[in-house]
């Protein structure tokens, strides 16, 4: 409300075709690298019929909280950047996990502080060195980007940036961890639609391409049923 043309320019990033075409390679290594090490887990499981790193007491994976890999990184890289992403996403995963588990226990600490920190120090090293990271030359596509090219901190004080940014990830987290798990869940209830979705993905003619991506009209129902079934948001706020 206070900064709608900032709020423009981010949206136009989200729904810039070639931007997303540039991420697609990395977010789809990230979730090879999951199902690969899901799939050793379950066959170490199978074999020792014991628990391992990762499972529960009944040796089955906590996909909830495994999917946040996924999530954190992938988000990570759209709002915050590549080179963010690799220096500090190993770590805020970690730190990630401690802070939903200090959830439960009712401790709202952790996570976000962290956080804050590492976006200032991002902030002061852009500052610094501006020509190695703005999108307008060579630099990278991000919302952090576009914050600092928009002059944002030109408008807005350091905290807020930082708050901005981080209540971001927040939102696309949660809302995007909830999709995928429930996704999952209805697949793998019905064999008739994984079997589907697998075929129509099988199909793709091209992975990479976001534009092949928007064609395939099965997967893309299951996202908008899995959203529509059960968003986030309080029931009474969503007309169904």
């Amino acid at each position: 409300e206070v900064d709608v043309e900032l709020q423009k320019k981010v949206a136009a990033l989200f729904s810039n075709t070639a931007v997303v075409n540039e991420r697609l390679p990395s977010f789809t290594a990230i979730s090879q690298r999951m199902r690969d090490r899901w799939v050793e887990q379950q066959q170490q499981l199978g074999a020792e019929h014991a628990p391992q790193p990762g499972a529960d007491d009944s040796g089955q994976l906590d996909i909830f909280l495994e999917l946040s890999e996924y999530v954190l990184k992938a988000d990570m890289e759209v709002l915050y950047g590549r080179a963010f992403t690799e220096a500090h996403a190993p770590q805020l995963v970690s730190k990630f996990g401690e802070w939903v588990q200090n959830i439960a226990n009712g401790q709202l600490v952790g996570f976000f502080d962290e956080l804050g920190e590492l976006l200032r120090e991002a902030i002061a090293e852009r500052r610094n060195n501006p020509a190695a990271y703005s999108s307008k030359g060579s630099g990278e596509n991000s919302v952090l980007q576009v914050y600092l090219d928009s002059g944002a901190l030109e408008r807005h004080d350091d905290d807020a940036v930082v708050g901005l940014l981080s209540m971001t990830l927040m939102a696309a987290v949660f809302n995007t961890q909830v999709s995928l798990a429930w996704i999952l869940v209805h697949l793998y209830s019905d064999p008739d639609l994984l079997r589907r979705a697998r075929e129509e993905i099988a199909s793709c003619t091209d992975l990479t391409d976001y534009s092949k991506l928007a064609e395939l009209p099965f997967l893309n129902s299951c996202i908008d049923e899995a959203v529509r079934l059960h968003t986030m948001l309080p029931g009474n706020t969503v007309l169904r």
